[in-house]
């Protein structure tokens, strides 16, 4: 005899039942989805893939704002008034918000992908059920 987990046989399980799962240490029965491999990589990737880039946007965005926030306060003038003055750092600025932003952006639309892939994991099994 094995104290190893007890499996039923494919012929004792009903039609729509799925798999069951016994611990060691707790006695429960709980809905199992079956994922495979590629989903897994394809989810992975996605988590990569939005670490990389909200952390990217994130470091442009946040680098970047107080220290235009300190230039504009400290000339004393603003866009638009007609003695501002256009500075090669504030272009950098600019640019570095605009990239900052895009990397944003595209990190949530990234994190949407991997949400609806989840999403529709579970939509194929209950399609099953």
């Amino acid at each position: 005899m094995t104290n190893g987990p007890k499996f039923e046989s494919y012929s004792d399980r009903k039609h729509g039942e799925g798999a069951l799962i016994e611990s060691k240490y707790q006695k429960r029965t709980q809905k199992v989805i079956p994922v495979n491999e590629n989903d897994l990589k394809v989810i992975r990737d996605y988590d990569n893939d939005l670490g990389i880039i909200g952390s990217l946007g994130i470091f442009l965005v946040s680098g970047v704002l107080w220290p235009l926030v300190e230039d504009l306060l400290g000339q004393g003038r603003f866009p638009g008034q007609e003695d501002f003055l256009w500075t090669p750092i504030l272009f950098i600025y600019f640019t570095c918000i605009f990239f900052g932003s895009l990397c944003l952006a595209y990190g949530f639309i990234l994190n949407r992908r991997r949400k609806k892939r989840i999403m529709d994991i579970f939509q194929e099994t209950e399609d099953y059920d």
